[in-house]
């Protein structure tokens, strides 16, 4: 699996020097602000797209920075 854009910064944001913020969906057009996180498990499962066809996803594993 490629690491790009999104996925690849998730993944390098320690290695980069940069914060990594995560946020909740609350309802449309607002977010919850969780906290500072660190990305410390990456691994790759299988499931269903949103059309319900098999593809390998990629998980990462947060905790909190503090």
């Amino acid at each position: 699996m490629q690491f790009v854009r999104g996925n690849k910064a998730i993944r390098d944001h320690q290695k980069d020097g940069k914060s990594l913020y995560l946020f909740e969906y609350v309802d449309r057009g607002y977010v919850r602000f969780i906290g500072e996180m660190v990305c410390w498990k990456i691994h790759e499962k299988s499931g269903l797209d949103i059309k319900g066809r098999l593809r390998k996803m990629i998980v990462f594993e947060l905790k909190p920075a503090n």
